[in-house]
C-alpha cells in the first residue's frame, strides 16, 4: 500500500507540473502562438490521458484491496 501512495503522489505532481507547463508556455510544439483555444484543447487532451491513467491506478488499488 505504501508503493501505491508514493505512485499516487508522483502522478499528481506530474499532472500539475504538466498542466502548468501547458498553460504558461508561449508557443506550442509546432511554433504557433498558444491562444486560449489551444490551451483548452491541450489541457483537455492532457486530462483525458490522465483519466486513463487514473482508471488504471484505481484498478491497481482495487486489486491491492482484494489481497
Amino acid at each position: 500500500m505504501k508503493l501505491f501512495k508514493i505512485s499516487s503522489l508522483i502522478w499528481i505532481v506530474i499532472f500539475f507540473v504538466g498542466s502548468f507547463f501547458i498553460w504558461f508556455r508561449e508557443k506550442d510544439a509546432s511554433g504557433f502562438s498558444n491562444t486560449l483555444a489551444n490551451q483548452i484543447v491541450s489541457l483537455s487532451i492532457w486530462g483525458f490521458v490522465f483519466i486513463c491513467i487514473l482508471i488504471a491506478h484505481l484498478v491497481w488499488h482495487h486489486h491491492l484491496i482484494k489481497k
